[in-house]
């Protein structure tokens, strides 16, 4: 469960790894992340291409090159490692994040993107390092907050997952995926008031939300409220028949 940061350049929306609460998952390069004057014209724009295999392949051309700066080559490497993260290559991705902070240390970004790669492998704690550093570099971003509760709640660390979740909302008031997480936060506390709120906060900001309408419907399940539950948990279902297994490594 994560959410993953639009990218201006790429405008590619990255879909987390379990797919439950769209949540933070891989930065996309932004056109800020291209040089200012490009040595290589050609091989950048290849590197900025929506296509994973033809941004790798411009990537690696810039990378290679002698005449671009340490700073430059930090930068494709972020980009060709979003790249391999698209096609669902976490090694690969994580050499080109590894490299790109050799070259230039303390990028939020490419530090959220490493974080993501660890947690898709289901390494949380490290992905909480990195998190936590990026969060450290850029203290106002609700979705770097969101994405280390996200990995908190995977090792079912609700108390440590919740501070995190209620500064995101504070940073952001309708962030429909600060409240879709910290509903799941509640739920799996056992708080289902608590839970059917912030879910129900989550469906008046996009009413369409498989995980919030199923999380929803199982806390008032909880409750006893059998009429209301069988509802939620149908129209969950109409959007995305798979969804019970969204929650399901939630203990859900």
């Amino acid at each position: 469960m994560q959410q993953r940061r639009a990218g201006a350049a790429w405008a590619l929306a990255l879909v987390v790894a379990l797919g439950a609460v769209d949540a933070p998952a891989q930065t996309t390069p932004t056109k800020a992340a291209r040089p200012a004057r490009p040595a290589q014209p050609d091989s950048w724009k290849r590197c900025a291409d929506r296509n994973p295999d033809i941004a790798i392949a411009g990537c690696t051309a810039v990378i290679g090159s002698k005449r671009e700066s340490a700073d430059n080559r930090a930068k494709a490497h972020y980009i060709r490692g979003s790249a391999h993260g698209r096609k669902g290559d976490h090694a690969g991705a994580m050499r080109d994040y590894d490299e790109s902070l050799r070259l230039k240390p303390r990028q939020a970004d490419v530090l959220i993107n490493r974080g993501h790669a660890y947690s898709d492998q289901g390494k949380e704690d490290r992905a909480i390092e990195d998190y936590s550093e990026a969060i450290r570099l850029r203290p106002g971003s609700a979705d770097f907050r969101i994405s280390r509760a996200i990995a908190h709640l995977k090792k079912k660390d609700v108390d440590r997952a919740m501070p995190d979740l209620d500064r995101a909302l504070r940073l952001r008031p309708k962030n429909v995926f600060g409240f879709e997480n910290r509903g799941l936060a509640h739920h799996m506390a056992g708080r289902y008031d608590a839970a059917i709120a912030d879910y129900s906060a989550a469906l008046r900001i996009d009413a369409n939300r498989p995980f919030s309408l199923y999380g929803r419907g199982l806390a008032r399940k909880a409750k006893g409220h059998a009429e209301a539950a069988a509802a939620d948990i149908g129209a969950a279902m109409r959007i995305r028949v798979d969804v019970d297994k969204l929650l399901a490594p939630y203990g859900l």
